[in-house]
């Protein structure tokens, strides 16, 4: 039997972008605050060279937008054998067992085994 050490956990990780748009359809997207700062020592000499032009209004008024993105951590469990899995999916362990990713062990079969077929 698996022993859970940590349970999955699931949690929003919010974001925010200042866009600017082109008449063209395209546009610039630079990672901000809340309140619409950039933090102008991360950007790349293109990227702080194209946020000035943005800036002097070359493109209009930029647009503060909230991303919003779901983020996973796996839950993780000790098998009898004593090794640590991450369980993600279908997780074999280094002893030969198996795992699905509610920590419960599986059954190999082979396809002799499988009902109602034969081979």
């Amino acid at each position: 039997m698996l022993e859970i050490l940590t349970q999955r956990d699931r949690r929003d990780v919010v974001s925010y972008d200042l866009f600017f748009y082109t008449t063209t359809g395209s546009g610039f997207i630079f990672p901000c605050d809340k309140d619409g700062e950039v933090d102008l020592t991360q950007l790349k000499p293109e990227a702080l060279a194209n946020y000035h032009r943005c800036e002097a209004g070359e493109f209009g008024v930029g647009e503060v937008q909230r991303r919003v993105a779901v983020e996973t951590t796996h839950a993780t469990g000790r098998c009898d054998c004593g090794r640590v899995l991450t369980l993600r999916d279908d997780q074999a362990c280094e002893c030969g067992r198996m795992y699905n990713s509610f920590g419960q062990e599986l059954t190999r079969l082979g396809y002799q085994d499988l009902p109602g077929e034969d081979y």
